[in-house]
């Protein structure tokens, strides 16, 4: 799918939603790949400089452990750069997230009569941790989306199709939306 370098005002609107949740994916891959790597290194000094065996073979069965959990988050690499975004104009609302390299792409289209209504909302989680702070865009439809293939950033939610966004990422949805369908926005 064509999607415009820049939203033209009054006739469609784009707002990016890439890149949202790579801090804790690259974490997560640095340290497993650091890890898979660092115990290889150890395991081969051990067998070469001190001849120890059966130590290296321990060290080998943990790089193995932290090398099957890298394996998948590094798979995940292209879902996190590829260009994504969210996409009002005049036939509905469509979600993108751009193949790239192995990552196939997910699109889903919502024809503008499919659409009943669209709310934001904060949603706070308590925790051990203190409380987080989840800013969502629902996108209430009048029947079931069939074989849709929503990008990572969005899901099914019962009727209604949750977005789940920065705060500043949800403002940009929102002013798409009522540039686009303001009927479809409760009054703020």
């Amino acid at each position: 799918m064509e999607v415009p370098a820049e939203a033209e005002p009054g006739r469609s609107q784009w707002v990016d939603m890439g890149w949202q949740g790579v801090l804790g994916w690259a974490v997560a891959t640095g340290l497993f790949v650091y890890f898979t790597v660092g115990l290889t290194v150890v395991a081969i000094v051990m067998v070469i400089v001190a001849g120890e065996v059966g130590a290296a073979a321990g060290m080998v069965a943990l790089a193995l452990v932290c090398g099957l959990v890298s394996w998948p988050l590094v798979r995940m690499a292209p879902r996190y750069s590829t260009r994504q975004g969210f996409l009002a104009d005049g036939t509905g609302i469509t979600l993108v997230q751009e193949p790239k390299r192995w990552f196939p792409g997910r699109n889903a289209h919502i024809p503008w009569p499919q659409v009943h209504r669209v709310r934001q909302d904060r949603i706070v989680v308590s925790g051990g941790n203190g409380r987080t702070v989840h800013y969502v865009i629902d996108i209430e439809l009048r029947d079931p989306l069939r074989d849709a293939g929503l990008p990572t950033w969005a899901a099914f939610d019962g009727d209604k199709v949750r977005i789940r966004s920065r705060k500043t990422r949800q403002a940009e949805i929102v002013r798409a939306l009522r540039a686009t369908r303001p009927d479809l926005l409760p009054d703020a």
